[in-house]
């Protein structure tokens, strides 16, 4: 098709006496290879877009705490527990980013087959009660308990439906 990308590789063929004897050419669809590009750099972009703020808010603090004597204690209190807060926002974004590198990479998928119902069970369990609760959310799952085991990176599989449902808790009106 026309939105194809190819990549064309020429080689020679060498003769017993060295003398080039003609060429073989290879061309191979690479467009997969080009989304994937074009999908790390939106990954890119998005995750500079996000830390442009939190590390303009984090620079906004820091200079109210070049004198700290000046401040009341409250505030200073208040300041320090903001700058940890945004630290981890935004080394939580930089571990994300560092995972999908390696997972792209293919360095540290492990496949192992999967219980979605027993996976659903467990992440449930352990999402942040707290925030449920303070929300008065009631969580429900609605799965046939035959569903088959899938094969995939279990850490992987876990970790991102459990973004999700915390991304949605986070997100949902009381």
């Amino acid at each position: 098709p026309n939105t194809a990308a190819q990549l064309v590789s020429l080689t020679p063929i060498v003769a017993a006496q060295g003398a080039a004897d003609g060429w073989v050419m290879a061309i191979r669809d690479i467009s997969h290879l080009k989304q994937l590009d074009e999908l790390k750099m939106q990954t890119l972009t998005d995750t500079a877009t996000r830390i442009r703020k939190p590390l303009a808010q984090a620079m906004i603090l820091l200079t109210e705490l070049s004198n700290p004597a000046a401040l009341p204690p409250d505030r200073l209190s208040d300041i320090v527990y903001r700058l940890a807060k945004t630290w981890q926002r935004i080394q939580r974004w930089a571990d994300d980013l560092l995972e999908l590198t390696q997972y792209e990479s293919g360095f540290g998928i492990t496949t192992t087959t999967v219980n979605p119902v027993q996976l659903l069970d467990d992440i449930m369990i352990n999402l942040p009660q707290d925030a449920v609760q303070a929300k008065r959310l009631r969580l429900e799952t609605s799965l046939s308990s035959d569903l088959s085991p899938v094969r995939t990176d279990a850490a992987l599989l876990r970790k991102a439906v459990q973004g999700l449902l915390t991304r949605a808790i986070a997100r949902s009106e009381a």
